[in-house]
């Protein structure tokens, strides 16, 4: 019973975000091997319409005290989802009705020796010295410190052109700005004990099969969208590319499936759930949620959006939880067999 149930906090780990970009909120997070985290990060409403506007999602290594990998500059992302037992990486983005969807990216989790970016993360915890050290230091360091907030932007800029294939050439000219993740009240990382012996250290990489079929691996601008729900009109369809206003991803497993599930949670779109009979393959089926775009409520002048959601099986039933901001929470239910047929 739940009363025999014990919480005990193991760790409080609290993120002090220090990238000078235009990040404004930290949303979604997963742990992967009890060593990384990977967050999703957006800009506040109020930067829409520009079009240098970055918010780098990243992967931070709460053992080394250090950020290993940022990505995904542009588009707004707020959830994150690692499918197939933490072989890939889905990145939630869009966010609201009111914006401009954005894809979202399925990413290869892999794993990089030490060597390879041993210069990257040397320089990135020099950051995180000199950041410490600035109201000791004389000015001849903050300049120091100021050119390499510069370069290491560009080395950033074009890391995520690396990762999108489509990604235009203005973004490996955009403003340069102040990088790092550490705990608070941390001491500055210190060398492993392992001295030169080789390491691996996780990397995300954008997937050559995505989730959906088409799926486009550029970013729209953040903009102001038209916020009116639309449904879907076809049902267990694979849809065509897109841009979603996704507020939350969600792996789930089902009894008998040996790949994860995912909701796609979206905000004034239809909900949907993907299925893919393989790992690697592309979803082969996808079921909307009928009725889960939201709605316009006349009355009160509120708009009805989907928020967030859950799903679990039970004996070969299917259970999905919609949360709906300003309505009634939404359970759909249905057989499992759904996805053989």
């Amino acid at each position: 019973s739940m009363d025999e149930i014990s919480w005990n906090l193991a760790r409080n780990l609290t993120i002090e975000y220090s990238f000078e970009d235009d990040t404004a909120a930290l949303l979604g997070a997963q742990a992967v091997d009890q060593k990384y985290l990977i967050v999703g990060a957006r800009a506040r409403s109020a930067e829409r319409g520009n079009p240098d506007v970055r918010s780098y999602s990243f992967v931070y290594d709460y053992q080394e005290d250090i950020v290993v990998q940022r990505f995904a500059g542009k588009p707004q992302s707020v959830s994150v989802a690692v499918l197939d037992d933490g072989s890939q990486m889905l990145l939630g983005s869009g966010s609201q009705a009111s914006l401009t969807g954005a894809p979202n990216l399925l990413y290869d989790v892999t794993y990089e020796d030490d060597t390879m970016i041993t210069g990257r993360t040397k320089e990135l915890k020099k950051i995180v010295t000199g950041r410490r050290n600035l109201k000791t230091k004389n000015t001849n360091l903050e300049k120091q410190h100021k050119k390499y907030e510069i370069r290491q932007r560009k080395h950033a800029d074009i890391e995520e052109n690396m990762n999108n294939s489509k990604g235009s050439k203005k973004d490996m000219q955009s403003k340069g700005s102040k990088k790092d993740v550490h705990p608070k009240g941390s001491k500055s990382p210190t060398k492993s004990k392992a001295g030169k012996e080789s390491r691996k250290n996780l990397s995300l990489k954008v997937a050559d099969t995505q989730h959906a079929r088409g799926t486009p691996l550029d970013f729209t601008t953040f903009d102001s969208h038209d916020s009116t729900p639309v449904s879907s009109k076809e049902y267990f369809v694979v849809p065509g590319p897109g841009y979603t206003k996704t507020r939350q991803v969600l792996a789930f497993q089902v009894d008998g499936y040996d790949v994860d599930f995912v909701l796609e949670v979206n905000s004034a779109q239809t909900c949907n759930i993907y299925y893919r009979e393989k790992k690697n393959e592309f979803a082969t089926k996808v079921l909307p949620l009928p009725g889960s775009e939201g709605y316009l409520d006349n009355v009160d002048f509120n708009d009805v959006l989907a928020r967030a959601g859950d799903a679990f099986d039970i004996d070969g039933t299917l259970y999905v939880i919609i949360s709906l901001f300003n309505g009634n929470n939404t359970v759909y239910s249905f057989s499992t067999d759904v996805f053989d047929n």
